[in-house]
């Protein structure tokens, strides 16, 4: 699904070597999340094979909010839109941009068919800052009334009306006009709405969530076997891949878990 920005609106200048223009500030840095990004990228468990699939299990009950909010994979393509629309209004071999952007993107609705109707289907708004015309790797946001449709195989269609506070890193900042991002990590506070399906509605309440949208289309979640009664062995992502299988990422590589009872193995 393509979305496109409903509106931009930037607050920065151009200088040139030629010229001395007050460059405004961009905007404070949001939350750093450099330190949980690399709990991601490099997980430090060592998992012994009789505690992989319970952990899966975990991975796959906390992956049931994240089934909902990884709809809010359409922020990829907010930010890819901001960053060339921003290239597409100077000419930056020649001048250097600072400031800030908001982009206000209209959610996609809990239709069978996307729709761009923000008044209906609530909005995310993004803010991120432009430093020496790179996009800072930080930003942050808001869902507002967000209505997603939330589908699975193995469950009812869900019709889902989310709001929350968002703070996203982009791994690495990224020069104005590059459409090549890296995995997005999204931390989600204040989560607050509902998911209504066949089965009834359920309550979306959680403090805090955070999750990592890949480049191959695959969403991620962090686990720690201590906070869920196991051995302290360190962190462990768990990933549900765009064709539905799951992974345990450790240290060593990634435990794939095929279906039909087969037993997990370790690549």
């Amino acid at each position: 699904m393509r979305m496109h920005l409903a509106q931009v609106t930037a607050f920065f200048a151009f200088a040139s070597s030629a010229a001395c223009v007050s460059m405004p500030d961009p905007p404070p840095h949001p939350e750093d999340l450099s330190a949980l990004a690399a709990q991601y990228e490099y997980p430090r468990a060592v998992l012994p094979i009789e505690l992989v699939q319970r952990l899966v299990d975990e991975g796959q009950r906390r992956a049931e909010l994240g089934e909902i909010l990884n709809r809010l994979r359409f922020v990829r393509t907010a930010v890819v839109d901001t960053s060339v629309g921003v290239e597409q209004s100077g000419n930056f071999a020649e001048f250097l941009v600072q400031g800030t952007i908001t982009a206000t993107v209209p959610c996609p609705g809990d239709g069978s068919t996307p729709t761009v109707d923000a008044g209906a289907n609530g909005v995310l708004r993004l803010k991120l800052g432009v430093e020496e015309s790179r996009l800072r790797r930080g930003f942050e946001g808001s869902a507002e009334q967000c209505r997603l449709l939330a589908t699975s195989p193995s469950a009812p269609d869900q019709r889902v009306t989310v709001s929350a506070d968002i703070v996203g890193d982009l791994g690495a900042d990224l020069s104005v006009g590059n459409t090549m991002l890296s995995d997005i990590l999204i931390k989600l506070t204040n989560v607050r709405g509902t998911a209504v399906s066949t089965a009834g509605t359920v309550e979306l309440s959680e403090h805090e969530y955070h999750f990592r949208l890949t480049r191959n289309e695959a969403f991620e979640v962090l686990l720690d076997p201590a906070s869920l009664g196991l051995p302290d062995l360190g962190s462990v992502v768990f990933a549900l891949r765009a064709d539905g299988s799951v992974a345990l990422r450790e240290s060593r590589g990634e435990w794939i878990c095929g279906g039909g009872g087969e037993a997990c193995v370790l690549r």
